[in-house]
């Protein structure tokens, strides 16, 4: 059966009431027809509507994006926070081996980290602080700033990242600091 098309030029409810009159004078069902510049066009022939496909997103593709974003973030920030330490190639103090001997680590340089506690004395030869270490034991170390390093405001409570030598003498050396 070939494709019969019929123009009507009328307004959709009397189509609707001849489509539903063709269909049952012909015993088929159909679909209604298309608007076009002339009016309405009914396809006499049945056409069967094709489903058409889900546009929708799954949602395990947004969990995953999301999961991956995450970890992209965290991933730069990680990276963002160890690039920033600019004292992270130098060892850490062993406090507790410091305590017990600081000769064995003479001419050696470390890093610490911790908060100044108290100013205890200054000469020729730089300011003496105590820094408490942020370490397991919150340990409490004097260190040494020399002169040269006079230009930094140092403040009882202020977290410092300290760069610093022992010297033959067991005394800790400051050689750089930045505020944390």
């Amino acid at each position: 059966m070939g494709l019969a098309t019929e123009t009507f030029s009328c307004s959709p409810t009397i189509f609707y009431q001849l489509f539903r009159l063709r269909c049952a004078a012909d015993g088929k069902t159909g679909n209604m027809g298309v608007a076009g510049a002339g009016g309405f066009r009914y396809f006499g022939t049945h056409t069967p509507m094709s489903r058409r496909a889900s546009s929708k997103i799954h949602p395990g593709w947004i969990v995953a994006s999301l999961l991956l974003v995450a970890l992209a973030i965290g991933g730069g920030l990680l990276l963002f926070k160890n690039v920033q330490d600019p004292y992270r190639t130098t060892a850490i103090l062993d406090t507790t081996l410091y305590l017990e001997n600081a000769n064995s680590l003479r001419g050696n340089t470390y890093r610490v980290q911790g908060t100044i506690r108290n100013f205890i004395r200054g000469n020729r030869s730089g300011r003496l602080f105590s820094i408490e270490v942020d370490d397991v034991g919150k340990s409490v170390l004097p260190i040494l700033i020399p002169e040269s390093l006079n230009g930094v405001n140092i403040q009882r409570g202020q977290s410092f990242a300290v760069r610093l030598t022992v010297d033959e003498n067991g005394i800790l050396h400051v050689d750089e600091m930045r505020k944390v």
